[in-house]
């Protein structure tokens, strides 16, 4: 005996068969995929065309869904998406790459469900956004961000925003790359070191040497003698060579200038701060150098964020409280004796430790020898002035 299939009756009274009335049936049956076939694409435009005015409403709904997934799938974060009711019915290709899981086999299911570490629900309940936090899926660190969608003062969806750590600073350091290219670079090698003295030529080969390493470098030397051009120097021999390499006299700032120079500021931190805040150099020298010339100039206050930015590695905007990773290496300049300034407690003892890793001294010219007549005659030409 044939075993009886179960019919579903669906009672929709005396109507006109119009596409209405086919998509009501659809969403009913949960057949919605069905409304995309080519056949009803037909029978909706050669049987059904009598409602003008709700054709055209279906089909603006079906290009703002094509519209939706296109913008889904091209965006480099993961996007998961639920409606009112917390079930799930969208999750991008990149998604399901950093969840491991499949879209198909997880639309309509509840997001609790499929996703415990997201917290959706509270979103919903809360209709605020919460912050992204860190959590950990299949041994890797993504960040999570959900965010509401509010209409008309109702919550009727959320949406989560995944990344990987990873994927989060690799973007950071393009973006900082970028600024390479707007005058953040090294101008001089040490082949534009003019002299041919004893005393320079070993000064060469000493911060030949130390620009291999990655300890800060300490110049100490006259006004004059060259400070500036052997830290590009230095730089262009480094591993860093092809990274950043950013320049501040220190002396030339006053304090709360120098601060958000260094360290960059947040939106609204202080009166005439720049809209959405500005990176400080720590953060543009990142991947590269960064040159602080006259840095005995530097107040006890920010002496104490310095050490802090090369002790951790990590720096905070002036007003903001996100802590920043950086990696920079620091090459400092000094024509003051730094010591005899820790001595008279004006410079922290733990901070010219620090700084003065690999001292040089950079020497004068009235330790050159004939260097000067080859310096007369490099500037000579450089002014473009005519031979005797």
């Amino acid at each position: 005996m044939r075993a009886k299939k179960k019919i579903s009756v669906i009672a929709l009274g005396q109507r006109v068969c119009t596409s209405g009335m086919m998509i009501e049936i659809a969403l009913r049956l949960g057949l919605e995929s069905v409304l995309e076939e080519p056949a009803f694409q037909r029978y909706a435009q050669e049987v059904a065309t009598s409602n003008y005015s709700f054709d055209r409403m279906f089909a603006r709904s079906i290009r703002l869904e094509s519209q939706f997934h296109i913008l889904m799938e091209s965006l480099e974060d993961g996007v998961i998406g639920v409606n009112e009711k917390g079930e799930i019915f969208a999750c991008s290709r990149h998604a399901e790459d950093m969840t491991r899981v499949s879209a198909s086999l997880i639309q309509g299911k509840r997001c609790e469900e499929v996703f415990p570490y997201i917290p959706f629900v509270q979103c919903l309940q809360s209709r605020q956004t919460l912050p992204a936090k860190a959590v950990k899926v299949g041994g890797v660190n993504l960040s999570v961000e959900v965010v509401p969608v509010i209409r008309q003062n109702a919550c009727i969806g959320a949406f989560a925003l995944l990344q990987r750590f990873n994927d989060v600073e690799a973007r950071q350091n393009e973006l900082r790359s970028q600024l390479f290219h707007k005058g953040h670079y090294a101008k001089y090698s040490f082949a534009d070191v003019v002299g041919r003295s004893e005393a320079i030529r070993r000064t060469k080969e000493t911060l030949g040497r130390m620009a291999r390493s990655e300890s800060p470098v300490l110049l100490i030397g006259e006004t004059g003698t060259g400070k500036e051009l052997f830290a590009h120097a230095v730089h262009q021999a480094s591993l860093r060579g092809t990274g950043p390499f950013v320049a501040i006299n220190v002396a030339a700032f006053p304090e709360n200038l120098l601060e958000s120079e260094l360290f960059g500021y947040e939106e609204g931190a202080f009166t005439g701060a720049k809209k959405g805040g500005r990176p400080g150099l720590f953060e543009l020298a990142h991947k590269g150098t960064l040159f602080l010339d006259e840095v005995e100039g530097m107040s006890p206050a920010l002496q104490i964020k310095l050490l802090r930015a090369l002790q951790e590695r990590e720096v905070m905007r002036v007003g903001g409280n996100r802590i920043i990773h950086v990696d920079v290496r620091v090459v400092a300049a000094t024509n003051e004796a730094l010591e005899r300034k820790v001595r008279e407690g004006t410079f922290r003892r733990d901070l010219y430790y620090r700084l003065s890793t690999l001292p040089v001294l950079i020497p004068p010219l009235t330790e050159r020898g004939d260097d000067m007549f080859l310096l007369t005659e490099h500037f000579r030409r450089e002014l473009g002035a005519s031979s005797a």
